[in-house]
């Protein structure tokens, strides 16, 4: 809690609550294997990840999760597999790059093709990292700690992340002092 210097009303209406930036972030993986986006979800909590983690198995479900007006702001990352049943990771990164309200958002391919004119053509239409899956449980894991550490904790984020956010909150409630 933070004292607010403008509240003088009820104890409760004194203070500013600043919500954490990390539970407030929303992760959306497409991907088909369930198994898969599983032991992903459990490794993102293992690392202590404690927001929203969405699963779209397709690239329709993915349209409709990017642009989920429920949530009122678009994913933070997205997590994309190259091989999906209605298209491809590619399809995927179109998808988010090219509407204004997603385009912002870091999209990383997570896949087992690791072919280089695949992982170029990612990254020439927006793709922010491509990733070889592994072949275990174990090897996800690691995978997946090296992307937690870089994009929920090292990375900075677009403006209007929930990180940022908080930020500028912070920023102008100091600078009302």
């Amino acid at each position: 809690f933070v004292r607010s210097p403008f509240a003088s009303g009820a104890p409760s209406e004194r203070y500013l609550v600043f919500t954490d930036p990390v539970a407030m972030t929303t992760i959306l993986h497409v991907e088909d294997d369930e198994l898969l986006a599983e032991a992903v979800k459990d490794a993102f909590k293992a690392l202590g990840f404690r927001g929203t983690y969405e699963v779209a198995h397709d690239i329709a479900q993915a349209r409709a999760l990017v642009r989920d007006g429920e949530r009122g702001r678009p994913p933070d990352l997205v997590i994309a597999d190259m091989r999906l049943p209605d298209g491809t990771g590619i399809d995927v990164v179109h998808l988010v790059r090219s509407d204004p309200w997603t385009s912002h958002v870091p999209i990383v391919i997570l896949s087992g093709d690791p072919d280089t004119a695949t992982v170029n053509r990612a990254y020439a239409i927006g793709a922010n990292s491509y990733v070889s899956k592994g072949t275990s449980r174990r090897s996800i894991a690691q995978i997946i700690g090296n992307l937690y550490e870089h994009w929920m904790k090292a990375a900075l984020l677009p403006h209007d992340s929930p990180a940022s956010r908080t930020l500028s909150v912070l920023r102008e409630a100091i600078s009302l002092r």
